[in-house]
């Protein structure tokens, strides 16, 4: 069984120390920063506040030889909150170099001014024991996402990667869809339509502090149905069973595709709706600051 606190008690003080060589003088402890609206934790931040920052203990593939794409996405979480801190050094530390020229890659879109990547390895043993730790991690998500019940019958679920007919290929854990899923039926909204799911993002953890919903999809899943309709299940609050529910129509992302924000050379809409009460349902990460709200299912 995984040691979902292993990373927390053993990587990242190794981390820490690691830190406390670079910057002789300095202690460094994991601490929230304020923001100009709320504040966020770091894994890192020294005793005089003038660095900070996150840790990332992730691999660029996944087990089938796919991108780690739940990985990159917190990494360039992690990336936009490090652009708003106040410190004069804003370190971005990966013990798998490999991911961090990935990361690096992936967050040139947006700049990436002022913040350091840096390659930590761990010492051989450390990286044994993490990696039988996100192997045995790796293990039981697989196994918790073979079956989902719908019915009160077992149904195969689909792969994290390979989305089920009717949906849009998105970046999503795969423990938001089946709740989402289940939502639909109990609500009598089951359909053959496209689906996407998002989980609640506190503004601790959200797009530039402000919590709400991330949606990612690719440009095809648009294209190919643009007289359809995509539906949106935002989760109400972190691992709520229930949902608001978006009926959006397809051809709103075709005809203000420009107000998008389109990552990976024009394959994928990322969309980020606020979830604050002065701009319920807008989205945000583009330039277009378009409302969903019109488009709730009541």
């Amino acid at each position: 069984m995984a040691d979902t606190t292993f990373i927390k008690r053993v990587i990242e003080p190794h981390l820490r120390r690691r830190l406390e060589s670079r910057f002789p003088g300095r202690v460094f402890q994991e601490r929230s920063v304020p923001l100009s609206k709320g504040s966020f934790k770091c894994d890192a931040v020294s005793d005089d506040g003038s660095i900070v920052a996150f840790f990332l203990c992730n691999r660029p593939k996944t087990a089938t030889g796919h991108e780690n794409s739940g990985g990159i996405k917190k990494a360039l979480d992690d990336v936009h909150v490090l652009k708003l801190l106040p410190a004069s050094t804003r370190l971005l530390v990966c013990t798998d170099d490999d991911f961090r020229q990935l990361v690096m890659k992936r967050s040139k879109r947006f700049g990436t001014d002022g913040i350091e990547f840096l390659h930590y390895p761990l010492p051989a043993d450390l990286q044994s024991q993490l990696n039988d730790n996100l192997d045995a991690s790796r293990r039981e998500q697989r196994n918790r996402n073979d079956y989902l019940v719908v019915a009160g019958t077992l149904a195969s679920a689909p792969s994290p990667n390979e989305p089920a007919a009717g949906e849009a290929r998105e970046l999503v854990p795969m423990k938001t869809r089946p709740r989402g899923l289940e939502w639909l039926r109990k609500n009598g909204r089951s359909s053959d339509e496209r689906k996407t799911f998002s989980k609640f993002y506190p503004a601790d953890q959200a797009f530039l502090g402000t919590p709400g919903w991330w949606f990612e999809f690719t440009t095809t899943s648009v294209t190919q149905d643009h007289l359809g309709f995509l539906n949106m299940l935002c989760e109400v609050a972190p691992m709520s069973s229930e949902f608001h529910h978006l009926r959006v129509p397809m051809d709103l992302f075709v005809r203000r595709k420009a107000e998008f924000k389109i990552r990976d050379q024009g394959h994928i809409f990322t969309l980020y709706l606020s979830a604050d009460e002065s701009r319920h349902f807008r989205e945000i990460a583009g330039s277009g600051s378009i409302e969903f709200g019109p488009f709730r299912v009541d």
